[in-house]
């Protein structure tokens, strides 16, 4: 059991990275002032850019909302902005790789921090967990938008549920039980929102302590 978890946690935080990766060719010129040229930003906004792409092509024009779909999306993203800024998209990553490395072990013990913290009472048992575990199984579950009601059933979910498809898109490239899913998203949020907490507080004092702080 602890094999497959230790699996699924490296699959999820790699996961992450490429999406990383599909954002950090824009985010990089919005935030070149930023010490690491906005690499935890890109994690943000990539994950960001490549959910609304499909909910868009999903909602809009009715692409079905599968795996195949999303990692489609997510390589597109990757490939125009490697080619579109080939040479300073590698120049940039080596230019940053040390402070960039530095933020990922930072990440990575946000990540593994609220793990813990998540793996004492890992159960969906309480306040709005039951809603949202609901909510990602329903989009989880279709290919269309908007998403199946899983407890109303034959209609659709009446609720704003885009944080959910931000979730379950990369849920859906990750293919990893849901009830493990759901404890994996809460412990990356936490280390997303940690994270660039230090990236945008560095970036304004220049300061690593009060950026840790």
């Amino acid at each position: 059991m602890i094999f497959a978890d230790v699996y699924y946690i490296l699959i999820f935080y790699l996961t992450g990275t490429l999406f990383a990766l599909a954002g950090f060719a824009v985010v990089k010129s919005v935030f070149a002032d930023f010490p690491d040229k906005g690499y935890i930003l890109a994690k943000i906004f990539g994950l960001l850019g490549v959910s609304f792409v499909m909910w868009t092509l999903t909602y809009v024009f009715k692409l079905p909302y599968t795996s195949a779909a999303v990692v489609f999306v997510l390589l597109a993203f990757i490939t125009v902005g490697v080619v579109a800024n080939r040479a300073e998209f590698f120049a940039d990553l080596r230019k940053n790789l040390k402070f960039i490395a530095g933020e990922e072990i930072l990440f990575a013990c946000f990540f593994g921090l609220m793990l813990i913290y998540r793996s004492a009472v890992p159960q969906i048992v309480d306040i709005e967990k039951f809603m949202d575990f609901a909510i990602l199984n329903g989009l989880y579950r279709t290919e269309q938008l908007p998403p199946q009601d899983v407890w109303f059933s034959g209609n659709t979910i009446n609720y704003y549920y885009f944080g959910h498809f931000i979730l379950t898109t990369m849920n859906k490239v990750t293919h990893i039980p849901l009830s493990t899913a759901y404890n994996l998203n809460v412990a990356y949020i936490f280390a997303l929102t940690a994270s660039a907490g230090f990236s945008i507080v560095l970036a304004l004092t220049r300061s690593r302590i009060a950026s840790v702080l």
